[in-house]
């Protein structure tokens, strides 16, 4: 609505503004005050769509209209003898000015009008204004800007507009950022890891019911949870996935960019691929046994929830299982720093090293601790003469040097003796893969930093912290090197890399970004962890790698 700086009287009625979007009206008009009873604002940008004026105090002797002022036509009247219609529809973008008209002989005792502009077809209760001001125009689309709810120009003598992109009310359309959204309601004040609470969803056509709570360990400590789902009904939720009733929702806290996880994942896919032939198992899982993703929108209770990507979980079906009877996947935790998890000891149960993800019988766990023991055993005890006999036996020593090299040029130093994943078909023999990346291109642990580009893990130092690596450098030397070169030139290469992570990127609009920076205000780096960063510190450090296997 128009607001003014201080009291203006015109035809005997005096307009005091109230200093948050209101204006009083006192006096009686002596003639009317066509067409304006108060300064019109400067020039209104309005975007296409729908819009819906709601306020109060506008009646037969008081009319509010909003005028094109290229063409010098009316939008919309109300008030005074116009229809009560509220919504209108602007079918292009126009410049416009809002103004009052006061009837000849209207009297008005301290009435105060509100009058608020709302960029949708639903009216809600006014809101006062807020302080956020633009310099004559307004933004190119009113859901373009976050958090604020009422819009001036410089000189304020603007009408009061409803901003819906202010979360806080949810009017938001989200959809029109292209991104999937899943929507979910009821109380989660009693959610944990350990206790999941119910919730209805819809997402797309489909609906129903879904256990949800929180996922992780030392992600916890943060104010935006990962989440485990167990949906009523299965369904695929990605092309290539099958139809699953369990799924992970990434909160990626500490990587603003929420590319990192998801892209080296996706690296690590294209590194089986070129590994393995067709007919291998592993060549036509998603991302190799990896997980897989894409980013999506949680509204939660008609709320924005944030920015999370949609994942496969860390379980069975990530790699496949689920026929076979000595099937298992366990995730190194990094507690023991290095011990079995550096292959530097043998596990004495499952929890202290390595945690037991998945496994064929969950009530029968004994024989994957000796599988595993047996394997840990002959790396321990290798010389190294035994590398592709004995041991290859018990350990996919293309898996291990594929899992060092990636780990190296991306940086991933929370997945040296943390994070990867084993896992066996046969109960017999053990293969690496990857798992929470998140910690990569330089970004470390807590988000609030960044690692140089030569620094920890390279090819030496991840050797001196895990006994497969040190094998593989000492002894496999001439296959280390192969294979990298192999890889810099393909999946690994800066072209790849550079390609893989700005088309990620390219789809989640900053807008999404911002408002998940502004609903989770501790996410660390906001500032500086982005596209820009990554790519400049990947260059880097392929020159640094490089350096180090030509001098092996």
């Amino acid at each position: 609505m128009p607001n003014l700086s201080t009291a203006y009287t015109k035809n005997g009625v005096t307009a005091t503004p109230n200093g948050n979007g209101t204006i009083t009206f006192n006096g009686t008009a002596s003639a009317e005050t066509y067409p304006n009873i108060v300064p019109r604002a400067n020039p209104l940008y309005l975007p296409a769509g729908v819009y819906t004026i709601t306020g109060t105090g506008l009646d037969a002797k008081t009319e509010f209209g909003i005028a094109n002022i290229e063409t010098n036509k009316s939008v919309i009247n109300i008030g005074g003898n116009n229809p009560t219609t509220r919504t209108f529809t602007l079918e292009s973008d126009i410049q416009c000015e809002c103004f009052y008209i006061v009837r000849s002989g209207a009297t008005y005792d301290d009435q105060t009008l509100s009058v608020q502009l709302e960029y949708s077809g639903a009216a809600t209760a006014f809101e006062a204004y807020r302080g956020k001001t633009y310099n004559r125009v307004m933004p190119t689309a009113l859901i373009g800007y976050y958090g604020a709810n009422v819009v001036y120009t410089t000189t304020g003598d603007v009408l009061s507009a409803k901003i819906t992109e202010d979360n806080a009310n949810g009017n938001v359309d989200w959809t029109a950022y292209g991104l999937p959204i899943i929507y979910l309601k009821g109380d989660v004040s009693a959610m944990t890891k350990d206790n999941a609470v119910d919730l209805n969803y819809e997402y797309g056509d489909l609906s129903g019911v879904v256990s949800v709570k929180w996922q992780g360990s030392s992600s916890l400590k943060y104010a935006k949870k990962n989440y485990t789902f167990k949906f009523d009904n299965a369904f695929e939720a990605k092309t290539g996935w099958s139809a699953q009733k369990k799924y992970c929702f990434k909160a990626n806290f500490i990587d603003h960019t929420h590319a990192r996880n998801l892209m080296c994942a996706s690296v690590w896919g294209e590194l089986v691929k070129s590994a393995v032939t067709s007919n291998d198992f592993r060549y036509s899982l998603p991302n190799g046994g990896a997980v897989d993703g894409f980013p999506c929108i949680i509204m939660l209770n008609g709320e924005f929830h944030g920015l999370y990507t949609w994942n496969i979980p860390k379980d069975g079906w990530m790699l496949g299982m689920g026929s076979g009877t000595n099937e298992a996947i366990l995730c190194a935790n990094g507690r023991t720093q290095p011990a079995a998890d550096g292959f530097k000891a043998l596990e004495t149960a499952f929890g202290d090293a390595f945690d037991l993800e998945y496994i064929t019988d969950e009530n029968n766990t004994d024989w994957a601790l000796t599988s595993l023991n047996q394997m840990l055993s002959a790396v321990i005890n290798s010389d190294g003469s035994d590398l592709d006999t004995t041991v290859a036996q018990y350990l996919d020593w293309d898996s291990v040097i594929d899992h060092y090299i990636q780990t190296v040029l991306t940086g991933a130093d929370d997945c040296r003796y943390k994070n990867y994943i084993l896992f066996t078909y046969d109960g017999v023999k053990w293969f690496f893969s990857a798992y929470d990346m998140d910690s990569t291109f330089g970004l470390n642990w807590d988000g609030k930093s960044f690692r140089p580009a030569n620094a920890q893990p390279d090819f030496k130092g991840y050797a001196n912290v895990h006994r497969a690596m040190e094998l593989v450098r000492t002894y496999k030397k001439d296959a280390l090197k192969a294979r990298y070169a192999t890889l810099r030139a393909g999946a690994l290469s800066e072209i790849n890399i550079t390609n893989k992570l700005t088309n990620y990127m390219a789809g989640i609009p900053s807008q999404v970004l911002d408002a998940d920076a502004a609903k989770w205000p501790t996410i660390p780096s906001t500032s500086a962890s982005n596209l820009a960063q990554m790519l400049n510190w990947y260059r880097l450090r392929v020159a640094v790698a490089d350096a180090e296997i030509n001098a092996l």
